[in-house]
C-alpha cells in the first residue's frame, strides 16, 4: 500500500511539472521553520490539548526545506525535520520521550488558484493558502519512563538497561494546510530580502505507520500520529543566482 501511494504521489507531481515546466512562474525557494509537536497515541492525556506541567506534552521540532514551484498551483518540496515528542498517562504514572529525525517529500497545492479560478475572485498575490500532502520516513528512538522518579521501563531503540541501541525507521504520511504572507506587505519594508520572502504558518497531521512512536504502548486506533504547528520564513532564490551556479 505504501509503495502504491509513493508511486501515485510521484507520478501526480511529475505530471504537473511537465505540464507547467515552461511557465514563467517556475522558481525555487528555501524555507526554515520551527514549532510545536503534540502526540496522539497510546500515551497522552487529552485528544488535542497538551498537558503543560510535570513532563510537558508540548514539544519542539525544527527543520528546513527546498521547494520547486512548477506553477502557481503546484510545488514539490524536499523536507527535513528534527525534534521530540512526549506524552503522559497520569493514572499509570508513566510518560514517554521520543527523539526523531524525519525526511521526505511534500506536494503543495495552492487553494487560492484551485478555488478562485477567475481573476476577480482571487486573493491578492501577497497571501496564499495551500494544501500539503506528502511521503516521508522517520528515524526515532522512544523510551517509557516512570513519571514519579524518571526510572526506565522500556523502549524502542534502547536496550533493557535504557542505553541507546539503534533507531527505528517507519513510514509517515503528512497531511495539512498552510498559509504564506509576503514579508514586504507585513513589515511595510520593500528591501531586497523582504520582497523575495514570505512568512509561513503550517498545521500538519503526521500519520505514522506504526504503534511504536511511544515505545509500543497500545493505541486503540492502531497507529500513532502527531500534530505539528510551525512558523517559518520562505525565501525565493533569484533566478540569476541559479543560472550562474549551473553555468559554472
Amino acid at each position: 500500500m505504501a509503495h502504491r501511494f509513493t508511486l501515485f504521489f510521484v507520478l501526480f507531481t511529475l505530471s504537473f511539472s511537465s505540464l507547467y515546466s515552461q511557465r514563467k512562474d517556475v522558481f525555487w525557494s528555501y524555507q526554515v521553520f520551527a514549532g510545536g509537536t503534540v502526540f496522539h497515541g497510546g500515551i497522552h492525556e487529552h485528544d488535542f490539548i497538551p498537558v503543560l506541567r510535570n513532563k510537558n506534552e508540548l514539544r519542539f521540532a525544527a527543520g528546513t526545506s527546498v521547494t520547486r514551484n512548477f506553477s502557481r498551483i503546484v510545488a514539490f518540496q524536499g523536507i527535513f525535520t528534527a525534534g521530540t515528542l512526549s506524552g503522559t498517562k497520569r493514572s499509570d504514572d508513566i510518560y514517554f520521550m521520543t527523539h526523531f529525525v524525519e525526511y521526505g517529500f511534500n506536494g503543495l497545492f495552492s487553494i487560492n488558484e484551485l478555488i478562485f479560478t477567475e481573476d476577480k475572485y482571487r486573493k491578492k498575490d501577497f497571501l496564499d493558502l495551500y494544501f500539503i500532502l506528502g511521503w516521508a520516513l522517520i528515524d526515532f528512538r522512544a523510551e517509557v519512563l516512570k513519571l514519579s522518579d524518571n526510572s526506565f521501563i522500556k523502549g524502542v531503540g534502547y536496550n533493557q538497561f535504557g542505553k541507546y541501541k539503534k533507531a527505528t525507521t517507519e513510514l509517515v504520511t503528512p497531511v495539512g494546510v498552510g498559509v504564506k504572507y509576503k514579508l514586504s506587505e507585513l513589515t511595510g519594508q520593500y528591501t531586497y530580502f523582504t520582497s523575495r520572502s514570505d512568512l509561513q504558518a503550517e498545521f500538519i497531521v503526521k500519520y505514522v505507520n506504526t504503534d511504536k512512536l511511544d515505545a509500543n504502548v497500545n493505541n486503540p486506533s492502531g497507529k500513532d500520529r502527531y500534530f505539528y504547528l510551525n512558523l517559518g520564513v520562505s525565501y525565493h532564490i533569484p533566478t540569476r543566482i541559479l543560472k550562474t551556479g549551473l553555468s559554472k
